[in-house]
């Protein structure tokens, strides 16, 4: 195995649910894709990533200032489901079962990314003051950083006055939101409760 095909696993083995039998099937996979194809591919991983902005209301990914999710007006403005990242959005949205609007925290607590989520519940807080919410829906992955977070965000809303519920238990403990498929989400999201 050459040099650069290793390296190309390494990359593969970085990538959320992919482990090294995983990275080899798809990293063999890609060397036998068309060059076209290849080229194509990464053109499109390029541009996405130059073209991709962050919201500047809900920290999602958008091509513009602010994302489709926050400019549509046939959203619930009266409902906010926080979660850790847009994929995470993204998976939710997939499901078809919630009409809100998100916040995207960027990490958990214990995380590396600590530092982005403070900065980032300082804007939660000011989205909460500001906005006539009727509930706020945490939806963080069942880890033990997301309850540790999922507390954590209980703690500083509560005082807000507001309905706080949690996503229901349709997501095993210890799984990923990225992970799970749209059918799931749903029982999750209607299986939602009152945090207290």
């Amino acid at each position: 195995m050459n040099e650069d095909f290793k390296k190309i696993l390494k990359f593969l083995e970085k990538l959320p649910g992919i482990g090294k039998r995983s990275a080899q099937r798809i990293g063999f996979y890609l060397l036998k894709m068309d060059e076209n194809e290849i080229k194509e591919f990464t053109n499109s991983l390029i541009l996405a990533r130059e073209s991709l902005k962050i919201c500047e209301e809900c920290f999602n990914y958008s091509e513009e200032r602010i994302c489709k999710v926050c400019r549509n007006e046939n959203r619930d403005n009266s409902l906010l489901c926080i979660v850790e990242e847009p994929s995470h959005l993204f998976f939710i949205e997939s499901s078809k079962v919630y009409n809100g609007k998100y916040f995207v925290l960027g990490g958990l607590l214990t995380s590396e990314k600590e530092e982005i989520m403070k900065e980032r519940i300082n804007k939660l807080l000011e989205k909460v003051k500001k906005n006539e919410l009727k509930e706020i829906i945490i939806a963080l992955n069942p880890t033990t950083e997301g309850e540790a977070t999922s507390y954590y965000l209980y703690d500083i809303l509560k005082e807000y006055n507001k309905k706080i519920t949690r996503i229901g238990l349709g997501l095993p403990f210890g799984s990923s939101l990225e992970l799970t498929d749209p059918i799931t989400i749903t029982k999750a999201m209607e299986g939602r409760k009152e945090i207290s």
